[in-house]
């Protein structure tokens, strides 16, 4: 990481949803980084960071994305949550 201030803008349970926000910050110019919170334990999650001046933009970007938890552990690991599969589809097989 260079040497600048940086912020905790966000902290998810997996690599993979943070991998998605990294990208989708990043696409609208905030540069970000992803840092383990436990280098032993995998399990207990990672922060995204950003620098100190663009947390305020950053919020924003991922407040007005909507992006739900669900939708992120599908953007992440291809699978539905069962809260958010199609009961319709499900009761026609």
């Amino acid at each position: 990481m260079p040497n600048q201030n940086w912020a905790i803008v966000a902290r998810v349970p997996t690599f993979s949803e943070a991998e998605v926000i990294k990208l989708l910050l990043e696409t609208e110019n905030v540069e970000t980084d992803i840092q383990a919170i436990d280098s032993i334990n995998p399990t207990a999650g990672f922060n995204l960071l950003v620098e100190a001046d663009l947390v305020h933009r950053a919020k924003w970007i991922l407040k007005n994305q909507g992006i739900t938890n669900g939708e992120l552990s599908y953007l992440a690991t291809g699978e539905l949550q069962k809260e958010n599969q199609n009961t319709e589809y499900d009761k026609e097989q």
